[in-house]
């Protein structure tokens, strides 16, 4: 498996993607769209990490990303990875993705927020062809173990609509929702997620992170 995701996140951009959204004829649900400008939080530091990816507790697939800064107004996320163990006799799967706002560009601008215990921001996201309402509740903050240890961390909980050729929302028929771990620290980084597909359970959880030299930014 393997994707590739080019993305800016500036004040302008979120903006004009709200705004694009939100006018006098606007829906009740694109009426509740999250209008705050990207926050005050650090950047997120140029990084490589490993991920391990499953469902049901059986690990499938084994993951490496490559977060970067090429320039002042843009971020760049690049990463492999490949089925493992039995998994992959079973299924061999290769894939190129490539999006603007996609789930980790919305990412970057949730980590940039306050993350106040309740909070819930809403915002449309493209995976793919299609574009989503997505619904972040910010609901706890306990300790979480992974392999790359064990953080202070706060969970959200995450919730997909998808948004019909008419702007209606409609349920998504394949994802039920998601709990999601980030680290409670200056790099809030993502520690696990477990997501209720129709599949079953899938998992993905960080093994191991390490930043690049500040100076290769």
């Amino acid at each position: 498996m393997f994707f590739r995701s080019r993305f800016r996140i500036t004040n302008c951009a979120i903006t004009i993607l709200f705004a694009s959204w939100t006018g006098s004829s606007a829906a009740d649900w694109q009426a509740t769209l999250s209008k705050e400008p990207a926050g005050n939080f650090p950047e997120l530091r140029p990084l490589r990490a490993s991920y391990r990816f499953g469902w049901s507790g059986v690990t499938a697939a084994s993951g490496e990303v490559h977060f970067t800064k090429p320039s002042n107004d843009r971020f760049q996320l690049e990463g492999t990875g490949r089925t493992i163990g039995f998994v992959r006799a079973l299924w061999k799967l290769d894939v190129t993705y490539r999006s603007l706002f996609d789930l980790h560009s919305a990412a970057l601008y949730l980590r940039s927020q306050p993350l106040k215990q309740g909070s819930v921001y809403r915002l449309v996201v493209y995976a793919a062809t299609n574009a989503y309402l997505a619904t972040v509740t910010v609901t706890g903050r306990e300790k979480s173990s992974v392999r790359a240890g064990t953080y202070n961390a706060i969970k959200l909980d995450l919730r997909l609509k998808r948004i019909g050729k008419h702007l209606e929302l409609e349920p998504h028929k394949k994802f039920r929702g998601a709990t999601i771990w980030v680290s409670d620290d200056a790099e809030r980084l993502i520690l696990r997620i477990d997501a209720q597909v129709y599949v079953g359970t899938v998992f993905a959880e960080l093994q191991s992170v390490r930043f690049d030299n500040l100076n290769q930014r």
